[in-house]
């Protein structure tokens, strides 16, 4: 087994290949291709309120068009704050209803944005995970690289968007394209862990300004070190400014089956493969070792329990997110409706879940056969690989077939009752 895994990984390892330090004007261009801004704000009919922005970057396998931004969480609180795209209702001065939506844009320039939403986020870390509503090749996944105490006094450049309201003053052409993107240049000046909270941080003498919060700190290599947060001055004029590292985020990405490319070149799905070949290994060792142990004298088993006259057989499993774990029987007749709301739902997810709308999806059995509705979510519920069904749409699911609700963080299936 030792021998098996040091091949598998041998194998993955060595493409973990040097990557010289590219020119200064490169890394620009690399890292600019990478970032977008992230806008926040209020959908009214077709007017839109712009509550605030912030940058983001995208990760990805290489060569690949890309879906998913990595930003601060501050970036997008606001949109988590006002119902994460849920419908919100109100008075005008007249006193006549009025509805919208909070919403996120990802802009690629001034008049050219998709929407996009909130995947998952960690308020502690100050980070956030977006999705884009369709994969695009107008911008390129970077590398992320994790940071080492070696790396202090190497240079640094943080990369966003603090200008934009400049241009706007300074009546530019384009104010949110690639060319727009502000880049200041720094040193690593310390790497850190925050004291109480335990979040990994670097110190730098790179600017970070508002607007460009949830950008990237990119090394010499335009490999992502962190993600710029926030700065900090004294009466003096004394300025620190600190990107939250990398390595916190990783987490988030691997929890939501985010791929991602490490510095040396390893896709993280390549890594994921090697680990995963090794473990079914050993799990294959371990169920013949367990078979041949019990072989020699098998328990009796016991008879399985009857279910009840409205159980079907079938049991809803939470696979990923806040039910991961979680088993609930689904009727002969009648359905299980999953989402945020108690009056509404059989199935509840806490109010803070991002993605997943009041009333989001229903599941139920028909005349043997497994059903799955969309009930009109906002952010919409998807059948593995990814096929997103259309608000109202009901398909047929086949038993053992994975379903989420916004994103893969709240991930599902349906499976057939375990015996006992």
């Amino acid at each position: 087994m030792k021998r098996v895994f040091a091949i598998l990984m041998s194998l993955v390892l060595a493409a973990a290949l040097a990557c010289p330090a590219l020119a200064a004007s490169d890394v620009i261009t690399t890292a600019r291709h990478g970032i977008a801004v992230v806008a926040v704000g209020i959908q009214v009919g077709d007017q839109w309120e712009e509550a605030g922005w912030g940058s983001g970057f995208f990760v990805g396998e290489k060569n690949q068009p890309v879906e998913y931004l990595i930003t601060n969480h501050h970036v997008v609180e606001y949109y988590l704050e006002n119902g994460a795209g849920e419908l919100l209702m109100g008075t005008n001065a007249s006193g006549g209803v009025v509805t919208g939506r909070a919403k996120v844009r990802v802009y690629f320039d001034s008049q050219d944005f998709t929407e996009a939403y909130v995947v998952d986020y960690d308020a502690t870390r100050d980070l956030a995970l977006v999705r884009l509503s369709a994969a695009t090749d107008k911008r390129a996944a970077l590398t992320l690289c994790s940071p080492t105490d070696d790396m202090v006094g190497d240079t640094v450049y943080t990369v966003g968007y603090p200008g934009i309201s400049d241009n706007v003053l300074k009546e530019s052409t384009t104010t949110r394209g690639e060319s727009d993107a502000t880049v200041s240049t720094g040193i690593v000046s310390r790497i850190s862990t925050v004291a109480g909270t335990g979040v990994g941080q670097i110190l730098t003498d790179a600017e970070i300004r508002h607007g460009n919060s949830g950008g990237p700190m990119v090394n010499g290599r335009a490999q992502v070190l962190g993600v710029n947060t926030y700065s900090v001055a004294n009466t003096a004029g004394e300025q620190a400014n600190y990107a939250v590292n990398i390595n916190e985020a990783l987490p988030m990405l691997n929890a939501n089956n985010v791929p991602y490319t490490m510095a040396g070149g390893i896709p993280w799905v390549l890594v994921g493969l090697a680990v995963g070949l090794v473990a079914a290994a050993a799990a294959a060792v371990a169920v013949v070792l367990v078979v041949k142990k019990r072989k020699k004298a098998a328990p009796a088993t016991p008879p399985a329990k009857a279910p009840s006259a409205n159980d079907s057989g079938y049991r809803l499993q939470g696979v990923a997110g806040a039910l991961e774990g979680r088993r609930f029987a689904l009727p002969s007749s009648g359905q299980l409706i999953l989402g945020r709301d108690p009056a509404r739902c059989t199935v509840t997810l806490p109010t803070t879940t991002a993605g997943v709308s009041g009333c989001h999806c229903a599941v139920w059995v028909e005349n043997g056969e497994l059903y799955l509705k969309d009930m009109g979510s906002t952010h919409g519920t998807f059948v593995s690989p990814g096929s997103r069904l259309s608000g109202g749409q009901t398909i047929r699911l086949r038993p053992g077939e994975a379903f989420w609700l916004g994103g893969q963080a709240q991930t599902f299936v349906v499976a057939e009752r375990r015996p006992g």
